[in-house]
């Protein structure tokens, strides 16, 4: 897991960074086994007082989760209620996937996989066949495409 920390209108801090870490990975790793990246926002408004902390999750095209939490309260507990936050809405993630795999039990135009023969023993493919090939096949794909 990637685990990026940006600090806006206000200075770094490595504890707050490790804090975050700990919390908000804790988490995630509950409910995602894929790699995925993490980009932690804290930030400071503009009358000093009010700290927002927000948390985004990317995992390729098919997954995006963002997360904020702003409050005058410390930045250690926007951290601490932004995991809890963090957490429902993985939860309810994972749930939406779940209850789609499973109407997704019932395919309607499904094909049989053909069956396949063992190869012979004697059919074996070289490499410098398929290099040999290669500009060929491109040329013939481009001209499909066209």
């Amino acid at each position: 897991m990637e685990f990026r920390v940006y600090f806006k209108h206000m200075d770094s801090s490595l504890a707050l960074y490790a804090y975050a870490e700990k919390k908000l990975g804790e988490r995630i790793a509950k409910y995602v086994k894929d790699p995925i990246e993490a980009l932690v926002t804290f930030s400071r408004g503009a009358d000093a007082q009010r700290h927002s902390v927000s948390c985004q999750l990317l995992a390729g095209p098919q997954f995006s989760l963002t997360v904020e939490h702003s409050d005058r309260e410390t930045l250690y507990a926007s951290v601490d209620i932004l995991a809890v936050k963090l957490d429902r809405r993985l939860r309810q993630q994972k749930e939406k996937l779940r209850s789609h795999r499973a109407r997704r039990g019932v395919e309607l135009f499904r094909v049989p996989p053909a069956p396949q023969e063992p190869a012979p023993e004697g059919d074996t493919i070289d490499a410098a066949e398929i290099i040999r090939f290669e500009p060929a096949r491109k040329r013939l794909l481009e001209q499909r495409l066209q």
